[in-house]
């Protein structure tokens, strides 16, 4: 009998509706095969309380890798087959025995800015306060509206809605579109609690390198990861990376 193919995912909402987007993909290829979720939380998880940069500082290292660590842990000790990410989340390069050897179909690549009271970055008044964890999008943001006030924000997509209409202080946040759409939400209609979303044009607000990608990464020696994954991946969202 087959073994069971383990699949290692971050507890967050939008990593388990990933998990769930690649449980339906290897589920459709491998109808016989039994899929086991393993939820694993990462250091970037369970350190809400401080920014990002602040967490990374702390492991002595970049930030994209506080979302990674624990599950590359997993797929060395063989407790998880392969690794559920988003990519613009995956450090540059690897350690040699990993491999990221697929991913689905890329999402829009667009951030986004959400907010009450502006259709578009440009509107949003003078000295508005902007939350990101990003230091990309923050560094973008203050060549274009030199005025903003940056702020750091922590949490999954809801989470940082719900702080956005909490919080009279906090006039806009930013998010990725890909991270809004797979959560269900539609851009083109008004948010709960009247936000709107506005897509900002990526040529104009550059987004991340694999921006929108869901990869896999797996045990560079695990033949049969590999098959699975390759099984349903996007040739042409795999170029990208």
């Amino acid at each position: 009998m087959m073994k069971p193919l383990i699949v290692g995912t971050r507890g967050s909402a939008l990593a388990l509706a990933q998990a769930e987007m690649t449980e339906a993909a290897l589920g459709l290829a491998f109808p016989d095969r039994e899929i086991v979720r393993k939820v694993i939380t990462t250091t970037g998880d369970r350190r809400t309380d401080v920014p990002l940069s602040e967490v990374a500082k702390s492991e002595g290292g970049l930030d994209k890798g506080v979302f990674t660590k624990e599950l590359e842990v997993a797929l060395e000790n063989g407790e998880i087959d392969l690794a559920v990410h988003s990519m613009k989340d995956v450090p540059t390069v690897l350690a040699d025995h990993f491999e990221i050897v697929g991913a689905l179909e890329r999402a829009p690549v667009s951030d986004v800015l959400v907010c009450s009271d502006a259709d578009s970055l440009d509107v949003l008044p003078e000295g508005a306060t902007v939350a990101t964890s990003s230091v990309r999008r923050q560094r973008q943001l203050k060549w274009l509206r030199p005025d903003i006030k940056l702020v750091d924000i922590r949490g999954n997509v809801p989470t940082r809605l719900q702080k956005l209409r909490d919080n009279d202080e906090v006039d806009a946040i930013m998010l990725a579109e890909a991270g809004l759409v797979r959560l269900g939400y539609d851009l083109s209609k008004e948010l709960e609690g009247g936000l709107h979303a506005i897509a900002l044009a990526p040529e104009e607000f550059y987004p991340a390198a694999g921006q929108g990608i869901v990869g896999f990464e797996i045990r560079k020696d695990d033949d049969d990861a590999r098959a699975c994954v390759e099984a349903i991946t996007h040739a042409e969202s795999m170029l990208l990376l």
